[in-house]
């Protein structure tokens, strides 16, 4: 069987058959999450290859990345989080980035991106105008967020094998919250590399 060419499969394109093969419906709500990762989990397929600045790699599957994106939406619900609420990420490009949007759409949030080049007055300005109820941050950019933040929003900061920051752990008193790899407390989903993902108890 030939391929057909652009021509003919403009000529042949239906959006009914689009969204026949992504399970939406025409007036529907759209399942960003599910489309993404969730209708590919349950046979152990890659839906992630991942090289950092300093040369790791880590593979992600599509059942690790619904887990993943199942607990932070868990957790993201355990914190309150409403239908149109807003998450802010301040991330930068790391898997648990994509796990974090994931679970954001689960959870039924709107994802705000935050450039992670912006200084703390940007931040600051972005998370006042958006009302973000979480932030998500990386610990290598933790130094940068603002405090006390606007709004109060909770934190969520992603730790690696490095150790923390100095100072990070008073940074946002209880409304800080950390994902980090621990023995104790929380549920943690560790990875095959690098970091683990942990979300802590509410």
């Amino acid at each position: 069987m030939t391929r057909p060419s652009y021509a003919q499969a403009c000529r042949a394109f239906r959006w009914a058959d689009t969204l026949r093969a992504l399970g939406w419906a025409p007036t529907g709500p759209v399942d960003l999450a599910w489309t993404i990762v969730d209708r590919h989990t349950g046979g152990g397929r890659t839906a992630l290859r991942w090289v950092g600045k300093s040369g790791a790699s880590r593979t992600l599957t599509f059942d690790e990345l619904g887990r993943l994106s199942a607990l932070v939406a868990g957790w993201l619900r355990s914190r309150g989080l409403r239908e149109g609420d807003r998450v802010a990420g301040f991330l930068p490009r790391v898997p648990e980035t994509i796990a974090v949007m994931l679970g954001t759409w689960k959870a039924g949030g709107v994802y705000v991106p935050i450039f992670t080049g912006f200084g703390p007055d940007a931040i600051e300005f972005r998370l006042r105008d958006s009302g973000a109820k979480v932030l998500c941050t990386h610990w290598e950019y933790r130094s940068r967020v603002p405090a006390p933040l606007p709004g109060g929003p909770a934190i969520l900061t992603i730790f690696g094998s490095e150790a923390p920051a100095a100072g990070d752990e008073a940074v946002g008193g209880e409304h800080h919250r950390q994902l980090r790899p621990s023995q104790t407390g929380g549920v943690q989903q560790p990875l095959q590399e690098g970091l683990a993902f942990q979300i802590p108890d509410p």
